[in-house]
């Protein structure tokens, strides 16, 4: 068992996609794909677009998680990214 002491409560997995896409104030649709990457249709058939954040454990979300998605979130909106994914 790891030392209590040596473990960063900041990387420790808390939250749900639900709770964080809530707590962020975005789509848990769009929180999800950036976690777990999504199919899409194109032209010339399903393409595959990648998780951009990559999670502890496969679910859950950190803190640092939540950081990096509203990073994320607050780039998309500045710059008036609507949907990436079929540009």
């Amino acid at each position: 068992m790891q030392d209590r002491k040596n473990i960063d409560r900041r990387d420790v997995p808390r939250y749900g996609i639900e709770e964080a896409a809530r707590c962020l104030g975005m789509s848990a649709a769009t929180l999800d794909s950036w976690v777990n990457g999504r199919k899409y249709p194109t032209a010339v058939g399903q393409r595959f677009f990648k998780p951009l954040i990559e999670l502890p454990t496969s679910g859950s979300l950190s803190f640092y998680n939540l950081v990096e998605a509203h990073i994320l979130l607050s780039t998309r909106k500045k710059h008036k990214v609507e949907n990436a994914l079929y540009s």
